[in-house]
């Protein structure tokens, strides 16, 4: 940074006197933070004076002379007609600053009105003549022969977003959305493009959660300049450039950005983004991806020109795609990609160590886990890796990453493949089929309790020994005896040392999987069934046993495995999802099945995956359902019913409910109160991943929880009494973010566990039910917002 610049960031206004020690001063920490960044960065090592230089503002587009004189009327047709908005239903309500009175008009009215109060003949706006200059030159750009369908609509939903807006905060939209469409001209330009839409994906997640967020948006560049990020700010002459982000500092800010900048800013990263501008100008020159009919030579050729801009190219055919015919049908993205690392290393604007160099010329034949762990430093760059190598074959993308991840221990493999998986979804699900990987994939499956993940793998080919302790654990004891059941091919598998795993928890905890499967008739029979299975029993003890179990079974062939009648299961399922309408349909259409569906037990999981047991009307018990009771008595008589009650309710539901106990907050309400501001806002952020204290304590908090609730046989109100009883108690002692992380985190969680009826009733109004008497209609829907 020189002082010149430095004068002309808009972090220190003209009119504000700064002594020439108070300047050096921020110099010098600026420095200090370039050089840190610097000497703690793992190769490759980005220039921060070549990848960050600032470049000059370029104007966007130039405004004819014969620019039709009603343009700013017919720009507001046309973005109301690319948004769709409806123009015969008078539904709002809105001040008319035109005719300055209520009315009621439609939504096209409604967004006019909005366009008119900024810069209409009567909007008293001071910068108004500069919005308008700028609104001239975006019509200009929409109209362009060049601007596609796509663009169009990003102009008209960015400015349908913020036409609410106060009019400086309208006029930050309009001066960002002129700078998309800047046309870079070389390689530097190209650069501070990438860096703009970086800055502008950190600030628009940050921003998004304010109700003044384009003022926080707008923020964000201005520190993002002002900290040599190469990005110039979008409006510094806000005057409510704090408005929505008064409680975070500069600092505060700038480590937002510094850790976007980490994580997506490195060298596959940095490639990865000047390939996705090129392809944008691309846009406004005719390309559209790929095209099996093929482009005409005079797109591609001046597509080819354009490129020429960002990297030297020798041979114009080797960036184009051709088919067998000779069609260009697309561009080589692969080579521009690298040729762009070419200019960058040998230009300077990113140095590697030998090591990497070595490794870089000799992808995919070799990995050398070493190199390529410095060559990709942390889990943040492995997407972009992989997709700078989108042409690879899975088979060598999955050994990159097995390269990758080799003598790194399971909880970081874990964090990076989460990462992974987040940043590239559909890759992670191609390499979860690759064997190598798939065994790291089922190894963390298992080690988290997934059980469904974990009979994937296994039906896939995985070793099911390495899992059975934990299929066998307490409920998914049952699931597992079913599903050994319908896959006997599974069972042929298993062998001695499986056979001794142990059982961590629930009902046979301590005990082998052999001495649970001869303890239960499932079991048993399933050991009758399977001869080789019988050989890894020690024991025939229980032969004796199983043979009396099956006189009791005479004419059912699936034994001990009969499943309930399908009919009985959808009736189960629709009571546990709260849908009264779809069970009594299904009761009124069969008649002659009534006795049948009432009275067979079925398990069926509700929203959150809870397992639930027993009869219809039992189930509708368990979840505190009184208007499905109603509807379910009506069809059966009165001593089935008390039957039904009496076997969830020995001593009544007053008892019972009297007897029940809340979950144990304190552990992470004391996490809460005792953890730091940024752990606190990080939590809130939901950042990825996250090794703080609070974190862990927070997973552990949901793990804690899940494993009570999906033991208890009946919904607990107590859990969720007892945490709003906490909010209360903590309200006065907490901030609003300790707050807003109690309420969301803890309290949130704890209604994820609700019946289906109740969590109707939170959406509709728990207000107006209670105090009001009124009725919750049978719908998710959220009444409010």
């Amino acid at each position: 940074l020189d002082f010149g610049h430095f004068w002309k960031s808009p972090i220190f206004k003209p009119s504000l006197i700064l002594h020439h020690h108070v300047c050096a001063k921020m110099l010098a920490i600026i420095d200090l933070k370039r050089e840190t960044k610097r000497e703690s960065s793992i190769m490759p090592v980005l220039n921060d004076n070549k990848c960050y230089a600032e470049q000059p503002k370029r104007p966007a587009i130039t405004v004819p002379d014969d620019l039709r004189v009603d343009w700013f009327a017919d720009f507001q047709a046309l973005l109301a007609t690319q948004l769709k908005l409806n123009n015969t239903e008078k539904n709002r309500d809105f001040y008319d600053h035109e005719a300055e009175q209520n009315v009621l008009g439609t939504e096209k009215e409604s967004f006019i009105n909005e366009f008119n109060r900024h810069a209409g003949s009567k909007s008293t706006y001071s910068l108004k003549s500069q919005l308008l200059d700028s609104l001239r030159k975006l019509y200009c750009i929409y109209t362009h022969e060049n601007t596609n369908a796509d663009q169009q609509f990003l102009i008209a939903s960015r400015i349908h977003e913020d036409i609410t807006q106060c009019s400086p905060g309208f006029t930050d939209r309009v001066n960002f959305l002129l700078t998309l469409f800047e046309m870079p001209q070389n390689l530097d330009e190209l650069l501070a493009k990438a860096r703009f839409h970086l800055v502008d994906n950190i600030a628009r997640t940050f921003a998004q959660k304010n109700a003044q967020g384009v003022h926080v948006h707008s923020r964000f560049f201005v520190i993002a300049e002002g900290f040599g990020y190469g990005v110039s700010a979008i409006n510094e002459k806000d005057l409510y450039l704090h408005t929505g982000s008064s409680d975070k500092s500069d600092n505060d800010i700038e480590q937002v950005l510094a850790e976007g900048f980490k994580n997506r800013f490195g060298l596959f990263g940095m490639v990865n983004a000047l390939r996705e501008q090129i392809e944008n100008v691309m846009t406004t020159q005719g390309y559209n991806g790929r095209n099996e009919k093929g482009y005409e030579g005079g797109v591609y050729f001046k597509l080819i020109e354009l490129v020429k801009h960002f990297i030297a190219i020798e041979d114009d055919t080797e960036l184009v795609e051709m088919d067998l015919n000779g069609k260009v049908v697309d561009i080589n993205w692969q080579r521009i990609r690298l040729a762009l690392v070419k200019r960058l290393t040998e230009e300077g604007y990113v140095a590697l160590s030998p090591e990497e160099a070595t490794l870089w010329v000799s992808l995919p034949e070799s990995l050398d886990s070493t190199a390529l762990n410095s060559l990709v430093p942390d889990g943040h760059e492995l997407a972009p890796c992989l997709e700078f190598f989108s042409e690879w074959k899975i088979e060598q993308k999955a050994a990159l990453v097995m390269a990758y991840l080799k003598n790194r221990i399971s909880k970081d493999q874990e964090a990076i493949l989460a990462i992974l998986n987040d940043q590239a979804p559909q890759l992670t699900m191609q390499l979860k089929t690759q064997p190598d990987l798939q065994q790291i994939y089922y190894a963390i499956a298992i080690q988290k309790g997934e059980v469904n993940a974990v009979k994937t793998h296994i039906e896939k080919g995985a070793d099911i020994n390495a899992a059975l302790g934990l299929l066998f654990n307490g409920d998914h004891k049952s699931d597992t005896l079913y599903w050994l059941h319908d896959n006997k091919a599974l069972i042929a598998a298993i062998h001695a040392d499986g056979m001794k795993a142990i059982i961590l928890n629930g009902k046979y905890k301590g005990k082998t999987i052999a001495e649970a499967l001869v303890s239960t008739k499932k079991g048993r029979q399933l050991l009758l069934e399977n001869p080789d299975l019988q050989k890894l029993v020690p024991s025939n003890d229980w032969l004796y046993q199983a043979q009396e179990d099956q006189k009791k079974v005479v004419n059912v062939t699936e034994g001990f495995f009969k499943k309930p009648d399908p009919m009985a299961t959808q009736l189960g399922q629709y009571i546990v999802y709260g849908d009264m309408a779809k069970a009594e349909e299904l009761l009124k259409a069969n008649p002659a099945c009534l006795e049948k569906l009432l009275t067979e037990k079925v398990t069926v999981k509700d929203y959150s995956m809870r397992k639930c047991k027993g009869t219809v009307l039992q189930l509708a018990l368990s979840t505190m359902d009184d208007e499905m009771c109603e509807m379910l008595a009506k069809y059966m008589n009165k001593d089935e019913i008390t039957r039904q009650y009496q076997a969830v309710f020995p001593e009544g539901h007053e008892k019972y409910y009297a007897e029940q106990k809340p979950f144990d907050f304190s552990a992470i309400v004391d996490a809460i109160s005792q953890g730091s501001n940024a752990d606190v806002e990080k939590a809130l952020d939901l950042e990825l991943p996250n090794p703080t204290a609070l974190w862990s304590k927070l997973e552990q908090f949901r793990a804690n929880f899940t494993k009570h609730s999906k033991a208890e046989t009946g919904f607990n109100p107590q859990h969720l009494i007892k945490a709003f009883e906490l909010y209360n108690h903590k309200f006065d002692s907490w901030d609003w973010n300790r707050r807003d992380l109690f309420w969301r985190q803890v309290i949130g969680y704890t209604q994820r566990f609700l019946p289906a009826n109740m969590a109707m009733v939170f959406a509709y109004s728990l207000y107006d039910v209670v105090d009001n008497q009124k009725k919750a209609p049978r719908s998710f829907k959220f009444r409010y917002g």
